[in-house]
């Protein structure tokens, strides 16, 4: 697989999986419920559990956690697409 960035090209190994996210214990995220914002929401990037979403002008992270079988979705708060890259970083422990 190979993805083509500014005239460069970076290749991944065969056996190259999305990045999963990892705890970052030490942050307060703020995760909250889903509220419906848009009639599409445009998921950007994923990860294991995690989603950098794009809905109205306004960028988010929505988390999906599995209890007893049941998918328990939370979002972080709305904020700008630099900010929402930032936390995107951090969630993956980059």
């Amino acid at each position: 697989m190979c993805l083509h960035f500014q005239e460069a090209y970076v290749t991944f190994p065969e056996t190259f999986h999305d990045p999963h996210a990892v705890s970052i214990a030490a942050e307060d995220v703020g995760w909250k419920e889903p509220t419906p914002r848009s009639s599409r929401v445009r998921v950007r990037r994923h990860s294991g559990q995690d989603e950098l979403c794009q809905a109205g002008g306004l960028w988010l992270v929505r988390r999906t956690a599995r209890d007893a079988g049941t998918a328990v979705v939370s979002e972080s708060i709305e904020m700008s697409s630099v900010e929402a890259e930032l936390l995107w970083t951090r969630l993956l422990g980059s």
